[in-house]
């Protein structure tokens, strides 16, 4: 029994190299290519913060704008039940020691003009909402300096409070209730 041999003759140096630079050229331009993906869809940006309104049981807000001045807009739904009349809205960065009211600012979320002169909404109107229907509000957002400005696209949050009376209920009677926390760029 003949033993057969396989001699492979040796590689030559230039194909050597185009081997090498074929497989691992490869190896590296999907690396290339993984790596472009993944900062493309923002999975690294250590600047994106979720903007966001949590909103209360029986409230649902959206559309939170907050200006570089401290002026916040926003819509708010409500599903109470019944029709409401909102009398009076509030935004402050912080919460009362109770977390009950606002911090800072329109402090019993009243619609008229504080005794400091300070306007704490920007208009002087009450907005009736049945159950289900949605209106949009706006309000100065205070914190412990006055007005909460801020720079352009530097995020803040705070809380979101309306007075509201319910027309079913005898004359007078009125909720203060914190409707929804956000999370907001100046823009």
């Amino acid at each position: 029994m003949s033993q057969m041999s396989m001699v492979h003759a040796p590689k030559s140096g230039a194909q050597a190299a185009v081997d090498f630079i074929t497989s691992y050229g490869l190896v590296l331009l999907v690396l290339i290519f993984v790596f472009y993906a993944v900062l493309s869809l923002g999975i690294f940006n250590l600047n994106s913060v979720p903007l966001q309104c949590v909103s209360n049981p029986s409230f649902s807000c959206s559309g939170v704008l907050l200006n570089v001045s401290g002026n916040i807009t926003f819509t708010l739904t409500q599903a109470v039940g019944g029709t409401i009349v909102v009398n009076g809205e509030a935004c402050s960065t912080t919460e009362n020691s109770t977390n009950s009211m606002p911090a800072y600012g329109n402090l019993h979320v009243v619609p008229k003009i504080s005794e400091t002169g300070v306007w704490y909404q920007s208009s002087d109107y009450s907005a009736t909402m049945a159950s289900g229907s949605s209106a949009v509000f706006k309000a100065v957002c205070f914190g412990p300096a006055g007005a909460d400005s801020g720079n352009l696209g530097q995020v803040a949050s705070g809380f979101l409070w309306i007075n509201y009376t319910d027309p079913e209920l005898p004359s007078g009677f009125s909720t203060v209730v914190r409707v929804a926390q956000f999370t907001a760029k100046y823009s």
